[in-house]
């Protein structure tokens, strides 16, 4: 992929913005990288070796761009055909630029020169650098949220996910839910909903976070509970009554749990 690219920058309006992941952020930036003033051509193909994701994954990340309006999206396609010939991406500058620097905040050249102690740091305090902002961006999971939402999951479907099952697309995906205003709750009403509908069916081996939590979460809630349907509780298919209720209390679904577990 060909690009006039002397490194890249990204504007502190995107860098802090609480509306993208961090996925979604280096993706914006890359998009921006390889436009030359005509639009970023890269498949899909092209993202999924440069950043190590799956195509699908990509595509997610990029339509999720599209919802949140950092980019426009146009389609060319073969003469006479509905075949797509290239997709053009395009980052909408008055989004990508949102903040000016003013004046007095501008940095010159002089301001981006390293000084002679910063730049004789050892490899070993450059590494010392990196984990300092990997922890930063570690500690920005909310690691008691994910633990609810797959003790729920567990409850419910018999399963008995852990945090470490989780992968990393599967954070990013829950994270960037959370960010867009979904809540708890939400997550509860999703796993309630699939469960009813899979749990007896060739289905219930999708009862899983990337599954449930994946483009289709949207539609999934908009569902509605099939109460003719109970749902297994544990590995043993020992019978639990549907919670159909709209309302989602902690403490009755802690004490829920509880019984559950203590009954194994």
């Amino acid at each position: 992929m060909e690009r006039v690219f002397k490194g890249v920058w990204i504007p502190r309006s995107i860098w802090l913005s609480k509306d993208l992941t961090l996925t979604e952020k280096v993706f914006l930036t890359e998009i921006d990288s390889l436009d030359n003033t005509d639009g970023c051509f890269a498949t899909n193909e092209y993202f999924a070796t440069f950043f190590s994701l799956s195509k699908n994954r990509c595509s997610e990340i990029i339509k999720s761009l599209k919802e949140k309006g950092y980019i426009d999206i146009k389609y060319i396609y073969k003469e006479n055909s509905k075949e797509i010939q290239k997709r053009i991406l395009k980052v909408k500058k008055n989004v990508y630029f949102e903040e000016e620097l003013s004046s007095e905040s501008r940095l010159t050249p002089s301001n981006y020169r390293l000084t002679p102690s910063e730049s004789r740091l050892t490899p070993s305090e450059n590494c010392e650098d990196n984990n300092t902002i990997n922890n930063t961006i570690n500690n920005t999971i909310n690691k008691n949220i994910y633990s609810e939402i797959l003790k729920y999951l567990n409850f419910k479907s018999g399963k008995q996910y852990e945090l470490i099952d989780l992968e990393t697309e599967t954070i990013d995906r829950i994270n960037s839910l959370l960010q867009r205003g979904y809540t708890k709750e939400d997550f509860f009403k999703v796993i309630d909903i699939k469960v009813a509908e899979w749990i007896d069916t060739d289905f219930r081996k999708y009862l899983r976070p990337e599954t449930l939590f994946g483009v289709k979460f949207g539609s999934y809630l908009k569902q509605e509970v099939n109460k003719s349907k109970g749902n297994y509780t544990s590995n043993n298919s020992k019978r639990h009554k549907e919670n159909t209720s709209s309302s989602y209390n902690h403490n009755d679904i802690e004490s829920e749990i509880l019984k559950f577990q203590e009954g194994l």
